[in-house]
């Protein structure tokens, strides 16, 4: 029994099909077309799905595509650069005089300068973080601030960030001490055993102390 079957070809550089051909089973006979009676089902009345194969290349074409452009989404945001902080959060910790980046940024600078970074994990809703940033405007602070890379890291909008340096505990404020590669310096801590990176919040005593240490042997 010989029957047509539609076959047609798919222009990517235009994103439309151009040229469609009856196809003789038989013969294999290819005769253009201009028109072919389509049921509504997308299918002929021998119940054989108009466009033959090209149905589903074209399918596989869309899926592949949409695929294509889910992995692109997922590597960008693998890739994406840890964001910088807005400029309302730079000013609550004393951004005039302090040069605050962000994570990545200040990770490059620390390659680059040698110096050692200074990393502080912050939230905008945390009230021990409130208190904490009036220490950086201490005019001591400040001055150290020059001798480091300083960074500032949201956990909440930054969570692989927070993850990479969350050995010792995800609580907030969290004050940590970095080599030039980015790589934590645990023996510059604060005083408390179970909180080693939570420096005092209403004083800027331990902070000057980290700083200062972590200053002496900066590049």
């Amino acid at each position: 029994m010989n029957y047509l079957q539609l076959a047609t070809v798919w222009n990517d550089d235009i994103g439309r099909a151009e040229g469609r051909y009856c196809v003789d089973s038989t013969t294999e006979n290819t005769l253009p077309i201009r028109k072919t009676a389509i049921s509504p089902t997308g299918r002929n009345k021998g119940g054989l799905n108009a466009f033959g194969e090209f149905g589903s290349r074209r399918k596989m074409t869309a899926m592949t595509r949409l695929k294509f452009a889910l992995a692109l989404i997922v590597l960008a945001i693998g890739i994406a650069p840890a964001q910088a902080n807005p400029p309302e959060v730079l000013r609550q910790w004393n951004g005039d005089h302090i040069q605050w980046l962000g994570y990545d940024e200040g990770a490059r600078k620390a390659r680059e300068t040698g110096k050692r970074m200074l990393v502080v994990f912050y939230t905008t809703w945390c009230p021990h973080c409130a208190r904490y940033r009036k220490q950086f405007f201490d005019p001591r602070v400040s001055a150290l601030s020059k001798k480091l890379v300083m960074v500032l890291v949201d956990r909440d909008t930054q969570p692989g960030i927070n993850r990479r340096y969350d050995r010792f505990g995800r609580y907030i404020p969290r004050t940590m001490v970095l080599d030039p590669e980015a790589r934590l310096l645990p023996e510059i801590r604060g005083p408390h055993p179970e909180y080693p990176f939570f420096l005092n919040t209403n004083d800027p005593g331990d902070l000057l102390r980290v700083m200062t240490q972590a200053a002496g042997q900066s590049g």
